[in-house]
């Protein structure tokens, strides 16, 4: 049944991010699963219509109205492709293909499912656009995707039944619609924002013309030394791993950059409701996490500052980016200044290996262009780290060249990481001095 209804908060947040960034950023959410022996091509169509009447948003179109640009469901099925093993290409190759793969524009859907088969073995990979999925509702439509195939039914847990899609977005809209929900966050945002200042400076100068590139580069540490560090941080700060890694990029930034008052992105997620927990969409929204260095302060000052910021960031996560940018003076120089720096940070900590791969550094070309229509540069930095190892990933879209530098900021971080740790007290500026 065809069905037309708003876009959520987040996904607005994310046409704006796709717009500001360029197509080929905002990248696909991918994964591969093993099919049973013996199943038909004609079994894998049957699971993925049952997979896509259980969640529509799988099938969601956009179109535009008079009331701006909504969204559609029920007018594409999941595309469905075999490919047998003499069309070449492993598993690995086709992922990365598919991570880039413009699913609007390609296909029409937001979803694909391929079968490849070949001498390893049999396989589905799926990609879903990132629009209508985030890590979460990836994991969701893996896991009924297996249990389609191999037990006829979608998985069973012991989570609320999940709201449908539609009326997620619809009552999300009526309930942001309000006037004084409305007023009470971008107040927060104005006083949170209040004196940040672009992120400018964090590579080389480069000419308005200059071509530009997207590149990925990745720093593995062997042993527990970054994660106990961080573990410890946190504790000696009462406040988080997220934040003591916040912390210690804000004060490499500010070495590099000259910059004390800015902020971090970070991804919020707003799966909170029990209902939303076995819903399939995107429901993660941006935000800002501002810090403002001090040199004389101590580390743990820092820390516990961009603390509140963070708590912030978590209450004050419905509103659409467009809506913040439009009212929020603040936010919209973070996004918006001449030849600013868009910077993004996600810290994980866990029990297993990040990475089976050994000590050292390797860098290798995103895969897709980075064509921003402004100055803007984007990075994203990533620290996993666990007892056995941690792996400091670094994305960076801007001019050719000037992403090596950036990537070193890691290095800094590593560094800094080590001296907080010895003394958490010890004050950010001679921290600096001694790891950057």
């Amino acid at each position: 049944m065809t069905e037309t209804f708003p876009l959520s908060s987040e996904q607005r947040s994310m046409l704006h991010m796709d717009r500001l960034l360029g197509p080929g950023i905002l990248h696909n959410l991918v994964a591969s699963l093993e099919v049973p022996r013996g199943t038909t091509n004609r079994t894998v169509r049957h699971a993925v219509e049952r997979l896509a009447e259980r969640n529509p948003a799988l099938t969601a179109t956009l179109a535009e109205g008079a009331h701006g640009t909504r969204q559609q469901t029920g007018r594409r099925d999941v595309e469905v492709h075999s490919f047998a093993p003499s069309s070449g290409g492993d598993i690995e190759s086709r992922l990365d293909r598919l991570r880039h793969l413009r699913l609007d524009r390609s296909t029409g859907a937001r979803a694909t499912v391929r079968r490849h088969t070949d001498g390893a073995g049999d396989r589905l990979i799926l990609a879903v656009d990132h629009l209508v999925c985030d890590a979460a509702a990836r994991e969701l439509v893996v896991r009924d995707t297996s249990s389609l195939l191999t037990g006829g039914g979608p998985a069973a847990d012991a989570h609320t039944a999940p709201q449908a899609y539609a009326a997620y977005c619809r009552e999300q809209e009526a309930a942001l619609a309000d006037g004084q929900v409305r007023r009470r966050e971008i107040e927060r945002w104005k006083c949170a924002l209040r004196g940040c200042r672009p992120l400018t400076g964090l590579g080389s100068k480069a000419a308005a013309d200059a071509p530009r590139e997207a590149r990925c580069w990745e720093i593995h540490e062997p042993g527990p030394a970054l994660h106990d560090a961080l573990r410890h941080l946190a504790a000696a700060t009462a406040t988080s791993p997220f934040v003591v890694g916040a912390a210690l990029y804000a004060t490499a930034l500010w070495a590099r950059t000259g910059v004390r008052s800015s902020a971090l992105v970070t991804p919020v997620s707003t799966r909170r409701a029990p209902e939303h927990q076995r819903l399939v969409t995107n429901l993660v929204n941006e935000r800002p996490v501002p810090y403002r260095i001090v040199p004389d302060e101590g580390f743990t000052v820092l820390a516990q500052r961009l603390g509140g910021s963070f708590l912030s960031a978590l209450r004050g996560a419905s509103l659409a980016i467009p809506d913040l940018v439009a009212t929020v003076d603040g936010y919209r120089e973070l996004l918006h200044a001449p030849d600013c720096a868009y910077v993004q940070l996600q810290v994980s900590l866990g029990s297993a290996a990040p990475s089976d791969l050994p000590a050292g550094e390797r860098s290798w070309p995103w895969g897709a262009p980075y064509a921003a229509p402004t100055g803007i540069t984007c990075t994203v930095f990533r620290v996993n780290a666990s007892p056995r190892g941690a792996r400091l990933s670094t994305f960076h879209g801007g001019p050719t060249g000037q992403g090596t530098a950036v990537a070193a900021i890691s290095k800094d971080v590593i560094r800094l990481a080590g001296l907080a740790a010895g003394d958490p007290r010890t004050p950010v500026g001679r921290l600096a001095d001694e790891a950057c």
